[in-house]
């Protein structure tokens, strides 16, 4: 009986797998149709690659970290699954969970993310951008083909010298001249009355603040991690 309900329900399970694979490619197929993108667009591992491959510098190679801008899709009904564009926000339905969420470039090592997005990659130059058609068996095995447009920014073979470059630029392009401590320096902006009093340790202290990134890709307002005022 036991043996028998088993062969009931495998052979149940089949052809609905059929079904949702067979689904899947007709959305792909359709999407391929409709924009006029051909088969010449698949690559080996079985992702569409669509882009501009001119960029200004070699590929990410294996060991190398990627900055990237991105948004991807559901290729059904082109809902945003996830994204990296602030503008975009309002259109993500699940963008209430992520409020700490902070838009902009992602650093990343080449590698990390799904199949179809780490062989995208792979095939972009720095300063490039692609559209990646991604079957679900290179993302998660869902029966729901996703599509990413991707920005490489650039890339990058070693975060901690790049993040040190980074801050010494910074330092020497905004006068940041009086060094208090080890790495922290220190720029008066407005210069205090000489009568003013030095708080102490102790004291009970009320001030302004806004804690903002070093990016050489996104402003001010977009790299402000932590404030009490508006940062333009």
């Amino acid at each position: 009986m036991i043996f028998a309900l088993i062969m009931l329900t495998s052979g149940c399970v089949e052809p609905i797998e059929d079904k949702e694979r067979a689904h899947e490619l007709e959305i792909i197929q359709k999407y391929l149709k409709d924009n006029g993108i051909t088969d010449e667009s698949k690559t080996e591992g079985g992702i569409y690659f669509i882009g501009d491959t001119s960029g200004n510098a070699a590929s990410p190679a294996a060991g190398d970290y990627v900055i990237i801008s991105f948004v991807g899709r559901f290729l059904e009904n082109m809902e945003i699954r996830e994204t990296s564009y602030d503008s975009l926000k309002n259109q993500w339905i699940a963008a209430g969970n992520y409020k700490n969420y902070l838009y902009g470039p992602v650093m990343m090592p080449l590698g990390k993310s799904i199949t179809g997005i780490n062989e995208g990659l792979s095939l972009m130059k720095e300063g490039g951008k692609a559209t990646l058609i991604i079957p679900s068996d290179k993302a998660f095995y869902d029966y729901k083909p996703l599509i990413y447009e991707i920005r490489l920014h650039k890339v990058v073979d070693n975060p901690m010298t790049y993040s040190k470059s980074l801050y010494k630029t910074y330092l020497s392009e905004n006068g940041f001249t009086t060094q208090l401590k080890d790495s922290v320096f220190y720029k008066e902006i407005v210069t205090p009355p000489e009568d003013t009093v030095k708080p102490a340790t102790g004291d009970e202290v009320y001030f302004r603040f806004a804690g903002l990134l070093i990016d050489e890709f996104r402003s001010a307002a977009d790299d402000t991690f932590d404030t009490n005022f508006p940062i333009s």
